[in-house]
């Protein structure tokens, strides 16, 4: 197998490491010919990292560091245990195990861990030490035979701090997150993970989460929730408010925010806020770190020393006026005696003369006024509407028929983003179903002035071979449209308007669950069938 030399970059320093070793590389035995060494897997795994980063999620598209921290190796496979660090503030790397098989192609992905970010060291080492005690002493137990084999303890919450509260998550039932202190509640339905996980809180210091966007004020109530696995379905978040928070909001709804940091940045999520039980919720589909912002109105009342980092205003001393000086009057002036004007004597009135009487000049006779001839106004030539998906399931936009496939999750995600040019606008995808346990999940939004914020949710709706019958559509209070094809087949996905007068871009994300690589199918694929339940 030919390996390809790595280009100068982040990976220099492995090339350092391994200079000595250039005489071993290629130095296959008799009865290993045709296998890659140890060193090559090395290599293989930084170049697959490189250039495919979808793994990393948020860190995906910024320079990443890369670094080999272990290797090793099975009877037909090497383990190669990968660091990746983005630029920036980080206490630790991310991780990620690749496992290579020795005649070269590429098995298995796993990310062990995600970039820590600096100032959480603290809170860190002190769930580390508490997890360990707790293993320790659940081990204590099953060898003093408090606990046997047979009988394993259930544990769906623990609590392993002060700040940190961790829930176990299975596929089949929903679960809920309480935070320790009670402020903070997630809920989980049932369906959002595909295997058993765990979620876990993180309460945080203001001074450990970036700084919040101008115009809005850390409550002290910030926290970073994480998942072992990803997430199938949007989660519920609801905060408490507390009373010096609602006043300083000014009691208006649209000043309590939810703040979600991802990306590099501060999104403000859509937060319903109700005052008569004291709570601001937002659904998510995505976890990181969040924050229970306030934006203060020009009238809010300040009460001192009730929000985490909200100093009490200072009054400024009021200037006592100076007295004014009595007022002096102006003397009076004293007027001057007038003369007066002497009589003016009138001029006699002149008398005409007699004299020949005048002659009239002739009337003159008017030209015509030239009357420009009217010029017709041009009709505008209407400019045409460029579709950018087609009108009908002829012609289709066909998708990606092999997506990128994560063998360890069985899982694929695919984003389009179409734009409705007119307000009866329809457009049109097909997409492969592998049949079996494959399960399809469509998310639509509206996406005005290109940003992730929405207009509404877009109408979508799924066609087999039956045209005048959809297979599903999406309801009108709903966000996500799940459908389990159960056999393999064509579908026909549809987007049009639920928004009257709306034109724009939307953004349509498709997860494929318990799914596969495309099979090698014997014929081509029909218009799917739907399968009809058994009696």
């Amino acid at each position: 197998m030919e390996i390809k030399p790595l280009t100068p970059g982040p990976y220099n320093h492995l090339v350092a490491e391994d200079k000595g070793k250039e005489e071993e590389k290629f130095d296959f035995t008799a009865e290993g010919e045709g296998y890659i060494s140890l060193d090559e897997a090395r290599v293989l795994a930084l170049q697959h990292a490189r250039d495919n980063r979808k793994v990393y999620g948020p860190y995906a598209e910024v320079e990443l560091v890369f670094e080999v921290v272990d290797a090793g190796e099975t009877e037909d496979f090497y383990e190669v245990t990968l660091s990746y660090l983005p630029p920036g503030n980080f206490q630790a790397p991310g991780t990620e195990r690749i496992t290579i098989n020795k005649a070269g192609p590429i098995e298995l992905r796993q990310v062990l861990s995600q970039p820590v970010p600096a100032k959480r060291t603290g809170a860190l080492i002190s769930t580390l030490a508490v997890v360990v005690v707790v293993v320790l002493a659940v081990g204590g137990l099953f060898v003093s035979g408090v606990y046997s084999g047979s009988e394993s303890p259930s544990i769906s919450g623990m609590a392993v701090g002060p700040s940190v509260h961790s829930v176990a998550l299975t596929p089949d039932d929903p679960a809920e997150l309480i935070s320790p202190d009670g402020d903070v509640s997630v809920d989980i339905a049932q369906n959002t993970v595909d295997v058993a996980s765990s979620i876990t809180y993180l309460a945080l210091e203001i001074g450990d989460i970036p700084t919040l966007p101008p115009g809005f004020t850390a409550t002290g109530k910030a926290f970073d929730l994480s998942a072992d696995s990803p997430l199938l379905r949007p989660i519920t978040i609801t905060v408490g408010l507390s009373a010096a928070e609602s006043a300083l909001a000014g009691n208006e709804e649209e000043n309590i925010s939810i703040q979600h940091h991802h990306g590099g940045a501060w999104e403000t999520l859509p937060t319903t806020v109700d005052f008569t039980t004291s709570r601001a919720t937002a659904v998510v589909s995505q976890l990181s770190v969040f924050a229970l912002a306030v934006k203060q109105p020009d009238t809010a009342q300040v009460f001192s020393g009730s929000l985490g980092n909200i100093p009490s205003p200072t009054s400024s001393p009021i200037p006592t006026p100076a007295a004014l000086p009595a007022f002096t009057p102006y003397p009076t002036s004293t007027p001057y005696p007038m003369a007066p004007y002497p009589t003016s004597t009138p001029y006699p009135t002149a008398v005409p003369a007699g004299g020949p009487a005048s002659t009239p000049y002739p009337t003159s006779t008017p030209y015509p006024t030239a009357v420009p001839p009217s010029m017709p106004t041009p009709t505008a030539t209407p400019v045409p509407i460029v579709d950018d998906h087609g009108d009908n399931v002829i012609s289709a936009t066909v998708t990606e028929l092999n997506p990128d496939f994560d063998w360890f999750a069985k899982y694929s995600v695919l984003q389009i983003i179409g734009e409705l040019e007119t307000p009866d606008d329809i457009d049109y995808f097909s997409f492969e179903a592998y049949g079996g346990k494959e399960r399809f999940s469509f998310s639509p939004r509206f996406l005005p002035l290109a940003t992730d914020l929405g207009g509404g949710i877009p109408k979508i709706a799924l066609y087999g071979s039956s045209w005048p019958t959809p297979l599903a559509s999406i309801g009108l209070f709903e966000e996500t449209l799940v459908y389990k094809p159960g056999s393999p087949g064509i579908i026909y996905l549809s987007v049009s308007n639920s928004n009257p007068g709306y034109t724009g871009k939307y953004r349509l994300v498709i997860q494929r669950t318990s799914t596969s690589a495309r099979p090698n199918f014997a014929d081509p694929l029909e218009p799917l069938q739907p399968v009809l339940p058994t009696t």
